[in-house]
């Protein structure tokens, strides 16, 4: 398996360190962005994040960017989709004229909601077991604002969030959706790699295949 991305970047937040992974693909205008929980790493435990990264860019020749996502402080000087956006920006240019599917789990899903509904460049997130009693008011406000392809919000049937489901279960529309999947737990660790079959059923269901 694969040890490390392509290449590395680690930008300063208080005392901590945010830290992106590079996959770069041949399709210059597809990035999916990977958010991390809480305190997880780029690369995730076991290598799950390294490892979908790679899984990704070699079926679909897209680039895929994997972030940490450390505790901070002052959080509301710190809007983790920007910073990222600002990376990727930096790193292959003319970010707005780019497609940006969004992966994010747990507070990482959370930050996709709350802040990527903001960024025109993002056009469909993919949100697995977002705390939802974290500023409620402002997910249900992002839910109701959010006019661009799809976001889904996605549950394994064991994680604590599923019971919340009922603040924004009457949001849903056509372009979002709230799905279950059975017998996983909030860190999906019955089965990693069932990622890369739901990052194809709800980010990249009409892209072709074109392996690098």
């Amino acid at each position: 398996m694969f040890t490390d991305f392509n290449k590395t970047i680690s930008i300063s937040i208080e005392d901590k360190y945010v830290d992106y992974g590079f996959v770069f693909g041949s399709d210059p205008k597809k990035v999916l962005f990977i958010k991390a929980g809480l305190d997880g790493s780029m690369k995730g435990y076991q290598n799950k994040y390294l490892d979908l990264a790679y899984e990704v860019n070699q079926k679909y020749g897209i680039t895929v960017i994997c972030s940490s996502n450390p505790i901070v402080r002052l959080l509301l000087k710190y809007n983790p989709i920007e910073q990222g956006l600002n990376v990727l920006d930096e790193e292959l240019g003319n970010i707005k004229e780019k497609d940006i599917y969004y992966m994010g789990f747990s507070k990482g899903a959370y930050y996709g909601c709350y802040y990527g509904c903001s960024f025109p460049e993002i056009k469909r997130l993919l949100l697995i077991n977002p705390p939802l009693r974290t500023n409620t008011v402002a997910i249900q406000k992002a839910i109701k604002n959010f006019s661009k392809e799809t976001m889904t919000f996605l549950f394994g049937s064991e994680d604590p969030s599923i019971v919340d489901i009922k603040w924004i279960d009457f949001l849903k529309n056509e372009k979002v959706k709230i799905e279950i999947i059975e017998n996983q737990d909030h860190y999906f660790s019955k089965d990693h790699t069932q990622f890369i079959t739901l990052v194809e059923e709800y980010l990249l269901y009409d892209i072709k295949e074109n392996k690098v």
